[in-house]
């Protein structure tokens, strides 16, 4: 995940498949891959009851030496081309947009939400997420690898995955012991850092530390 301002002077980007690239100034999502590009609208991005559109572009296409490249992401249907292109839309809150700043969550709640984690990991609420234990089908490499404990993760890509991949993530009990609040997600460590731990499945445990 690449997050720019605009497009000017970052125009070599757009020339590698690399991974998704997210553009201020725009409101725009533009992924490249092998034979296709695909160019999303995040305006509407994690919001209920609406809906993005994603614009696919079937073919090779050098989008980067087009003059007019803004004006094509921005509106898709402007681009010329011979090759197919394929329209869908999305449920916006499947959608990720990493500019939004969401208010402040109150953390005297009785629980945290998964919706809660997301908010709290773009607005400042949390301030650092640490792999506790991850686990793969390589047992032997887990191991020398010591299970990646102790990673720092970028929170934006995790909120990512939250938001478009929520299948599987669930709010871990916690371990109330020194604890002076009532919301019954959080944690302490040995540090007396207080935290709530998320997992994804069975094989991956993450503690999100909160910026108090």
């Amino acid at each position: 995940m690449l997050i720019i301002e605009k497009i000017k002077d970052n125009e070599e980007l757009f020339k590698k498949d690399i991974c998704t690239i997210y553009i201020k100034n725009i409101d725009v999502a533009y992924r490249r891959y092998r034979d296709s590009i695909h160019i999303t609208d995040i305006h509407a991005a994690m919001k209920r009851g609406c809906q993005c559109r994603t614009v696919i572009i079937m073919g090779i296409i050098e989008v980067s030496e087009r003059p007019d490249i803004e004006e094509i992401l921005i509106n898709p249907n402007l681009f010329e081309t011979e090759y197919e292109k394929i329209y869908r839309n999305f449920d916006s809150k499947y959608v990720f947009n990493p500019f939004i700043t969401p208010k402040k969550v109150n953390i005297e709640k009785t629980k945290f939400t998964l919706n809660d984690l997301k908010k709290m990991l773009l607005n400042g609420q949390i301030e650092k997420a640490v792999i506790k234990r991850q686990t793969t089908d390589d047992y032997f490499d887990d191991e020398e690898c010591g299970y990646n404990k102790g990673v720092i993760l970028n929170k934006k890509e995790l909120c990512r995955d939250l938001v478009q991949e929520p299948a599987g993530w669930r709010i871990c009990s916690s371990d109330k012991g020194k604890l002076n609040f009532h919301n019954l997600t959080i944690s302490c460590d040995e540090d007396n850092k207080y935290y709530v731990e998320i997992a994804c499945h069975y094989f991956k445990y993450i503690k999100l530390y909160l910026s108090l």
